[in-house]
């Protein structure tokens, strides 16, 4: 006979007090057996296997390699001696892995730490791998993409739209008054407040004139961000133009000839200009052709043909790059 027999045979012969009170102790013991092989199962799934000791004793060749941890981390020691932290995990059923780093620049404590939140993504459904190339490409293409290197790609294509002199000129406009605050910042990071002080340091020398230049050329330098990929979003320059945290240029107009008795008055009253003649001479030509005053006191003598009565521009000097010629009858 089995032994469950007697027990039960035993038990007859017991008053009903003691069975009740066997029953309960029975209750009690069950109870705590599930909550101890419950616990247990706990505890034993959050023990890890690996300790600094491990690791730094872990030779190449070791067995088993990789070194299991718990929860999907390992260590892996390579043939050179460098051991770096792996996170196998599986995605709608397919196997991936992703390094942690290197240790001991990477700690196990740390290792576990970012073991936790790829774990989170995992639950979510995102593959910490592909996230971790995301942040890579993006990583390098701001290496890449600061606003020296767009600003010096976008000044080269500009070269053969304008004239040497003045592809120089907005250049060094760039390099003295953007380069060193927003230089070496990846242009995708740029903000219409660092723009904003950026600009607040040129107003503060009361270069107004020059301030609302260099905010011309940053804007048109994020409209081909934009145009070729590099920058989404909207122009971080738009909402500084005419914005009244800076201050508004105040232009000074110079006096001009509001009718034919002005001009008159101003061309016989010439001769007693106290200068030179040769300034007189420059006055009377400038009225005659009306050419950009640079142009016309840069012009140099081979320009001019006085049997043609004709001035020949040269393109160089040119705000166009395009041969003037002009009748100076």
């Amino acid at each position: 006979m089995g032994c469950g027999f007697f027990v039960s045979f035993w038990l007859l012969f017991l008053p009903i007090k003691s069975i009740e009170n066997l029953y309960k102790d029975m209750y009690k013991l069950h109870v705590r057996y599930f909550l101890y092989m419950s616990l247990g199962s706990i505890v034993k799934s959050k023990t890890y296997l690996l300790d600094d000791l491990t690791i730094k004793t872990a030779r190449y060749g070791d067995k088993p390699n990789p070194l299991k941890d718990g929860d999907g981390l390992f260590l892996l020691v390579h043939a050179n001696g460098s051991k770096y932290f792996q996170f196998r995990f599986s995605i709608n059923g397919k196997p991936e892995k992703v390094q942690l780093g290197t240790y001991p620049r990477v700690s196990l404590k740390e290792a576990r730490l970012k073991l936790v939140d790829f774990k989170d993504m995992v639950a979510r459904g995102i593959s910490p791998a592909i996230e971790k190339r995301k942040s890579k490409a993006v990583s390098k293409f701001n290496v890449g993409n600061t606003f020296n290197a767009v600003a010096e790609e976008w000044l080269q294509l500009k070269k053969d739209r304008v004239t040497p002199k003045y592809h120089v000129k907005v250049g060094g406009m760039l390099k003295a008054n953007a380069y060193p605050r927003l230089g070496k910042l990846p242009i995708t990071e740029i903000t219409s407040p660092m723009i904003l002080e950026t600009l607040k340091v040129i107003e503060a020398r009361g270069s107004y004139d020059l301030m609302n230049r260099v905010r011309a050329l940053i804007g048109e330098l994020f409209d081909y961000a934009k145009s070729v990929g590099l920058y989404e979003g909207e122009n971080p320059t738009h909402c500084l133009k005419g914005t009244v945290a800076l201050k508004k240029h105040k232009s000074q107009n110079y006096k001009t000839f509001v009718n034919s008795k002005d001009v008159g008055l101003f061309l016989r009253r010439l001769p007693e200009y106290s200068g030179t003649l040769e300034v007189q001479l420059l006055i009377k030509l400038q009225m005659m052709v009306a050419t950009r005053p640079s142009e016309m006191r840069t012009a140099t003598w081979d320009e001019f043909d006085f049997k043609s009565k004709l001035w020949t521009i040269k393109p160089e000097r040119m705000k166009m790059g395009v041969e003037g010629v002009l009748n100076f009858v």
